[in-house]
């Protein structure tokens, strides 16, 4: 159940680190072109919906679990599941409760600057990823417009912040990395992280950046576990009913 509900997790850290040591320094941005920077993501990120054929993917998931407090230890558990998505307008289909991850991974973008969530959002810095020149924009997004977590004591909204990477000419979203902040000591999940990557894959005859991998991570005080969640998607199809 709250693996189901809950959206992939935390081994201690080290891979999110790990997710953005490939990010070098670049050069400064004026004030003003910050400001046009953040502008021209924000554009993208809200039309980027729009863009994408109605679609469908497989998504394979690596589920790793561990005491919380050993790394080596003979206790830990993985298992690997395989399940087909399907996208329209950019939005999974399915049952709401039981796609509820998913929809929380996909739906990143949206909830980052859809201008109702009241993010805040400033200039970080330009940095390369991956040899793309990017800019990079952090961001905080209060309680009202958060993160749901859940387990088997219920549902919890909590704030999020990280950080945007955004491609420097076209301004596509590369990678997305957030952490929950002001979890309450209720709540059985700690330490939430995500990272996810956006890569460029072959849709209806074109070329478009989507989703490509996410890894999450968190603590489940209850169970006494540390969780990682990796998830990569693969062959992206365009699907029946498509938009224009």
């Amino acid at each position: 159940m709250m693996r189901a509900n809950m959206m992939r997790t935390r081994i201690c850290g080290t891979l999110l680190f790990l997710a953005g040591c490939t990010v070098g320094q670049a050069a400064k941005l004026s004030p003003a072109e910050q400001t046009a920077a953040i502008n021209a993501v924000r554009e993208y990120a809200l039309s980027y919906a729009k863009r994408l054929p109605n679609d469908m993917c497989t998504l394979a998931t690596s589920h790793t679990t561990r005491p919380a407090n050993a790394i080596n230890d003979p206790s830990i558990e993985r298992t690997v599941t395989e399940e087909q998505l399907s996208f329209v307008d950019g939005k999974p289909t399915g049952d709401p409760q039981a796609g509820m991850v998913q929809r929380q991974v996909e739906g990143l973008l949206d909830v980052i600057f859809e201008p109702a969530t009241a993010t805040e959002i400033r200039w970080n810095r330009a940095a390369t990823l991956n040899g793309h020149q990017v800019d990079v924009l952090a961001f905080h997004i209060p309680q009202t417009g958060g993160y749901f977590l859940t387990g088997h004591r219920g549902v919890v909204r909590v704030p999020f912040e990280g950080l945007v990477f955004a491609d420097a000419q076209t301004h596509a979203v590369l990678r997305i990395q957030m952490k929950c902040t002001m979890i309450p000591e209720s709540s059985i999940i700690r330490n939430f992280d995500l990272t996810l990557d956006y890569n460029a894959a072959q849709l209806a005859g074109r070329e478009v950046i989507l989703p490509s991998h996410f890894v999450t991570n968190y603590v489940d005080v209850a169970a006494d576990r540390q969780v990682l969640d990796d998830g990569r998607y693969s062959a992206w199809r365009q699907s029946d009913g498509n938009k224009p």
